[in-house]
């Protein structure tokens, strides 16, 4: 069982850091940071890519309570 936890820590530590990692794509696309003509198609994919992710958390966060509530149960 603490293989799970941990690698379920892991996932969210990853899905954090692509989280943050697709919010600087699309704030430096929106100010316009990055110096290219495809400024739009980058926060696009910053979009895709935390929203993607935070469905990601959304999902782990229902599985983190799933296994609690049976440890409560015990």
């Amino acid at each position: 069982m603490d293989q799970v936890i941990s690698g379920n820590k892991f996932e969210i530590a990853f899905n954090i850091f692509l989280l943050l990692f697709a919010l600087v794509v699309v704030i430096s696309s929106v100010f316009n940071l990055i110096d290219t003509e495809s400024y739009f198609l980058y926060a696009i994919l910053g979009i895709l890519i935390g929203s993607g992710s935070i469905t990601r958390l959304y999902q782990l966060k229902k599985i983190h309570n799933y296994i609690f509530s049976l440890w409560s149960v015990n």
